[in-house]
C-alpha cells in the first residue's frame, strides 16, 4: 500500500495500491475511461520517473473501441503507456502471463 497524494484522490477505488508517482495519472485517465485496471511497475515499489503506465481494459465495462480509448489516454496523459484488453489477453497468452497481468492488476475506478 502507498500514500495517497492528494486529498481529492481518496474518491479512486485502490488509488492507495497505485505508485504515488502514478497516481495523479490514473486520475487523469479515469476522467475519460470510467473504470480501468492498472498492472506492472505503477503497482510495485521499483517503479520510477521513466516508468510506463500498463493499463488492462475490459470492453463491456468502457463502452468505446480499442482505437478510441487509445485517442483517449494520448489526449489526456504525457506518459508512455501499454493498453491491453482482458479479451485479447485471454485468447492470446500462457497461463503464467494472464496470471501475472490480469490476477496482479489493479481496478479502478471514481467512487
Amino acid at each position: 500500500m502507498f500514500n495517497v497524494v492528494e486529498k481529492e484522490l481518496n474518491n479512486i477505488h485502490n488509488i492507495n495500491k497505485i505508485h504515488p508517482r502514478k497516481q495523479r495519472t490514473v486520475s487523469k485517465i479515469l476522467k475519460e475511461i470510467p473504470t480501468i485496471k492498472v498492472f506492472g511497475s505503477a503497482i510495485r515499489w521499483d517503479c520510477n520517473e521513466k516508468s510506463d503506465i500498463d493499463i488492462l481494459l475490459n470492453k463491456d465495462k468502457v463502452g468505446c473501441s480499442k482505437k478510441e480509448a487509445y485517442k483517449k489516454l494520448v489526449k489526456c496523459i504525457d506518459t508512455d503507456f501499454d493498453l491491453l484488453w482482458e479479451d485479447e489477453i485471454k485468447d492470446n497468452m500462457t497461463e503464467n502471463q494472464k496470471e501475472n497481468i490480469i490476477d496482479k492488476s489493479v481496478e479502478l475506478y471514481e467512487e
